[in-house]
């Protein structure tokens, strides 16, 4: 443990050094970027915001800023070609939507994000390349035929997203590493594994193809262990004595209730957490209503209608929101704020107030999926997805739980859990408990 600590203090120092200096005269305040709220699925111009507005925090020069420009001119390209359009053209939407399933997580850093730069810039069409590098004008008309227009501005921009998180959270890894305790994966690949106490018994015996399963193996009950501890040392430790005692499987059960729990807790209203704006009994109990501040607005009436009560039904029961003028933080209403270049938030789980950009336009997918996700955590339901630094490979890894969840990811949609949730933690069941 003592050695991880201190290669984690020396990373944090060498990002300091190459990072926080610079002959420039403005300060440098490198606070984590890891406190402000980016989900794994932002879009471009939602990088872009955050950069904007977390300068400051960052240093003058960064290695990966030729590849920051590109991203913002191949934005920039967009809305200008917008300008000139009825019907605007997006790089994201529903059916782009991909999610990083929890199988296959996103690893990068900047050496995967300069490769994927080089790539991109050896096959991008001849008609976008110096506009996206800045050696020709911005164009009011497509380059090149829409779609493949479209196809290639995509790619432009995830390269865009990962340059731009990386650059942010750069200044946060001695922080981002100490999350790899939270790495769940070997209790969800464990788990449901129908040969695990066989390849337990087994272990030391395994060769050949079995050589990969040792390898994997060994790693998810190091992670299951970690779970439980929070000492990756201790753990690698203790595993290789059981491999030696034949003994992985007595070990799994030793901390299985620990990784069960962690798990547990991406899925679960905490307990004492419950927002005052949902009223949910007996008298009609296939309908939940939820007291929303009135915005006064009708278009934002119906765009919070439209989403929420959409989105919040589950099989016969649905949520039903009820407008009020008046309401506080402390109040029993959700109150939607919108701020100009905000981060779309909550303060936190259960607290009746969701902060939205206010620069959003109200028909654009992430914006809909946005309020449909944030008034789930003022219902105390937490975010289900995880991002970490992995000192040993030198790379973030990031996955999301369930890329069906709507907590998760933006391709999720309402399930089960989220009403049997709910039911536990806002239903009554007589008339006798109500306020």
């Amino acid at each position: 443990m003592k050695n991880q600590m201190l290669q984690n203090i020396v990373l944090s120092l060498i990002t300091l050094t190459l990072f926080g200096a610079s002959a420039s005269a403005k300060p440098r305040i490198l606070t984590p970027m890891h406190e402000v709220h980016m989900d794994l699925d932002m879009t471009g111009p939602e990088y872009r915001q955050i950069l904007e507005s977390q300068g400051n925090r960052l240093p003058d020069v960064h290695p990966l800023d030729d590849i920051v420009e590109m991203g913002a001119r191949n934005l920039r390209w967009l809305e200008k070609i917008n300008s000139a359009l009825p019907v605007k053209l997006s790089f994201t939407s529903a059916a782009t939507q991909t999610g990083t399933p929890i199988e296959t997580p996103k690893q990068y850093n900047e050496k995967t994000i300069r490769a994927d730069f080089t790539e991109l810039m050896n096959t991008i069409p001849v008609e976008m390349k110096p506009v996206l590098l800045g050696q020709a004008e911005l164009t009011a008309t497509l380059p090149i035929e829409e779609a493949a227009y479209l196809e290639w501005g995509r790619k432009a921009n995830k390269i865009y997203e990962s340059a731009t998180r990386w650059k942010l959270l750069q200044p946060s890894l001695f922080f981002l590493a100490q999350r790899r305790m939270k790495d769940i994966r070997g209790f969800y690949f464990l788990s449901r594994d129908p040969a695990r106490e066989e390849n337990f018994k087994n272990y030391s015996s395994l060769g050949g193809v079995g050589e990969e399963v040792k390898v994997n193996y060994k790693e998810w009950l190091v992670q299951v262990c970690t779970n439980t501890t929070g000492s990756r040392e201790r753990c690698l430790s203790e595993v290789a004595q059981s491999i030696s005692a034949n003994s992985l499987s007595a070990l799994y059960a030793k901390y299985l209730p620990g990784a069960q729990k962690m798990w547990d807790g991406y899925f679960q209203i905490p307990a004492g957490i419950q927002s005052s704006s949902v009223t949910w009994n007996a008298t009609n109990p296939q309908v939940a209503k939820v007291l929303i501040k009135d915005p006064l607005q009708e278009n934002v009436r119906q765009y919070l209608e439209g989403n929420i009560e959409e989105e919040w039904q589950w099989d016969g029961w649905s949520m039903q929101i009820d407008f009020t003028q008046v309401s506080s933080l402390f109040a029993k209403a959700i109150e939607v704020v919108w701020e100009a270049g905000a981060t779309p938030h909550v303060p936190g789980l259960g607290v009746n107030q969701i902060v939205m950009d206010g620069n959003s336009l109200l028909t654009e997918y992430n914006v809909q999926w946005t309020i449909r996700h944030e008034v789930g955590h003022v219902f105390g339901l937490p975010d289900c997805y995880l991002e970490f630094y992995d000192t040993d490979a030198q790379i973030m890894v990031s996955y999301q739980h369930d890329i069906t969840n709507l907590m998760c990811s933006r391709r999720g949609h309402l399930q089960q859990k989220h009403y049997d949730e709910m039911k536990k933690a806002y239903y009554q069941k007589s008339n006798e408990n109500l306020n």
